[in-house]
């Protein structure tokens, strides 16, 4: 590889890492231009499109470093990233299954087949790829701390304590490591821990969305009244995770049998919650100096916002009326 090559590589991954991503294209398409038969310089093009969050371009252009080299690494790594990011899931199956057979010591594509796993609700599969993943990368924080999620989930609290522990050790201020940090220690109800990494997370990131928003959201839970009912939705959904039918069951139940039960579950379990919910937002964007911005409205969830606003109404008048 010629001076000229290397010295445009590391001017692209500036380029990239400073996020002037169409000035890096520009300089990867003159990269290929120069010799068309390199798949690196395809792969380095892919990858660019991949930050940018242009999954499509991504997936072509891995494609074309493949062609060119069916063994390049960086074409299979940013392929099956780039169909997982894209939420082309049926793809990304058996995408990453093919990149196994070459690669079958890359920590992180059984680090995305756990994330697919959970996503079918397959926890116990989820926590077997996660520890393959740490056996070939055992000191990566990402992996620590999914895995860390993973054992809450399984209501391994100690074991999961424990990783989230390590996950912080090895982290070097990368914010996506205290984001998901931030998620199981709120799902753990630590709710000054989870605030305090989803800082972190905001103060190193401050222009990515996910980190704010989570982190007003974990602001709320500084109020205890909010706190309070947050606990009582958590135990909620804890009981209703752990024995779905079984919960349903009873609530049909219930229903049935005593019926006012039933609305006054919902009216002290639910209610409760989100108007706590929805007064801490207002006081903290008042204390941040934040103003909502306009969300898109989401006709599914505005259905059956209705609907549950409908059920509440007649539920409390039928308790009224008797």
């Amino acid at each position: 590889m010629s001076n000229w090559h290397i010295q445009t590589i590391e001017r692209i991954k500036k380029l990239r890492d400073w996020r002037r991503y169409d000035e890096a294209i520009e300089e990867a398409q003159k990269l290929i231009a120069s010799d068309p038969e390199i798949a690196h310089s395809y792969s380095i093009l892919a990858d660019i499109y991949s930050h940018k969050e242009d999954f499509k371009s991504a997936i072509h252009f891995s494609k074309e470093a493949l062609k060119k080299d069916p063994e390049d690494y960086t074409g299979s790594f940013l392929l099956v990233s780039s169909y997982y990011q894209s939420g082309d899931m049926k793809t990304f199956d058996h995408a990453v299954e093919d990149a196994l057979r070459i690669y079958p010591d890359v920590a992180h594509f059984y680090y995305l087949k756990a994330l697919r796993a959970f996503q079918k609700n397959k926890l116990k599969d989820s926590l077997k790829l996660m520890e393959s993943a740490l056996a070939y990368e055992s000191e990566e924080p990402v992996y620590l701390a999914a895995y860390s999620d993973f054992l809450l989930l399984a209501n391994k609290k100690k074991e999961s304590r424990e990783f989230e522990r390590i996950a912080l050790e090895k982290n070097e201020n990368d914010p996506h490591v205290f984001y998901s940090l931030a998620n199981t220690a709120f799902n753990r109800g630590d709710f000054k821990q989870a605030r305090e990494l989803s800082r972190l997370a905001a103060e190193i990131e401050p222009e990515e969305e996910t980190y704010r928003e989570q982190y007003m959201e974990l602001l709320k839970t500084a109020y205890p009244i909010h706190t309070f009912f947050l606990r009582v939705i958590q135990v909620n959904s804890f009981l209703r995770r752990r024995s779905a039918v079984l919960f349903w069951i009873i609530m049909i139940f219930i229903f049935f049998a005593f019926n006012p039960l039933f609305w006054l579950y919902l009216l002290f379990t639910l209610c409760p919650y989100y108007i706590s919910n929805f007064l801490t937002g207002l006081f903290v964007r008042r204390k941040l100096g934040i103003t909502r911005r306009r969300r898109n409205v989401n006709i599914s969830t505005a259905i059956l916002t209705g609907l549950f606003i409908i059920l509440i109404g007649i539920g409390a008048a039928s308790i009224f009326m008797e």
